[in-house]
């Protein structure tokens, strides 16, 4: 009976949890749902779009802009694997696993200030190390580290999104993995009701990518577009990713994030200094 109470507790949390499934700013992939607002206020915009925006604006190959903005978004929305909502109810049959999603994926740690900005500043690091190819370049690109540096981009996002509290008075928080911001209100992913937390990581998603394109940062402001992909061509992006690959990389990548927290990487100078 206690393990069938405990369930329902999980799966009332999960059920609650609906923004974890989605992007920073709250919504689906879906190209119609994207309303055009003004250009000086920031859109509801997903992964997926910011990431769009973003490399186009950087001058980053067109067709390494499409493959990697789409992965970003994978962990949202492919479902059953890899989102918050579902891995936090069935991932309690296998918790190792429930961890990496709901921790280091969905940045969902429960760390404090301290912790938030040692997990951006390694996870900047992780991103800044791929290569991206500038427009224009005939470079290959290996689409098993366009998929890692997509998973690796969204949960950067994430840890823009699921905090709490301000970084200007130290309260800065990220939500825990045993419930994550299902009792927030409004809801963590809001960018209506917390725009910063956007503007701020579009700066950072700004010079992370324009490190691995070999660029200097340029002021990135442009507004995210809608983004659709026919069916074939995600089938085939997502033919390159199995939940063994990825369980397997985010082990790898929970080692590097949970590291003891240093004076250099809690340090924001440091950064935006990479």
């Amino acid at each position: 009976m206690r393990r069938f109470l405990c369930l329902g507790v999980m799966l009332a949390c999960a059920l609650a949890l609906g923004g974890c499934a989605t992007s920073p700013a709250g919504v689906a992939a879906d190209a119609g749902s994207l309303k055009a607002l003004d250009a000086a206020e920031f859109t509801p915009i997903g992964h997926w779009w910011m990431t769009k925006a973003v490399g186009d604006e950087i001058g980053i190959r067109p067709d390494v802009v499409e493959q990697l903005a789409y992965y970003t978004d994978v962990p949202d929305s492919q479902f059953w694997q890899y989102a918050a909502v579902p891995v936090a109810v069935w991932g309690v049959a296998y918790i190792p696993y429930r961890q990496r999603i709901m921790d280091t994926l969905h940045s969902l740690h429960g760390g404090h200030q301290d912790a938030v900005q040692c997990r951006r500043y390694r996870l900047e690091k992780l991103i800044g190390g791929y290569a991206l190819p500038a427009s224009g370049s005939t470079a290959g690109v290996d689409p098993e580290k366009l998929w890692r540096m997509g998973f690796l981009i969204h949960a950067f996002g994430d840890s823009y999104a699921h905090v709490h509290g301000l970084e200007a008075l130290g309260t800065l928080k990220a939500y825990n993995p045993i419930v994550g911001h299902a009792f927030s209100y409004p809801s963590a992913d809001s960018v209506k009701d917390f725009p910063w937390k956007l503007t701020d990581y579009q700066e950072a998603l700004c010079r992370v990518l324009s490190k691995a394109a070999g660029k200097e940062p340029p002021k990135c402001s442009k507004q995210a577009v809608k983004v659709s992909l026919d069916e074939d061509v995600k089938a085939r992006y997502r033919s390159m990713i199995t939940l063994g690959k990825v369980n397997a990389f985010l082990s790898e990548t929970q080692q590097v994030l949970n590291a003891p927290v240093d004076d250099v990487c809690k340090d924001p100078a440091n950064q935006k200094a990479l």
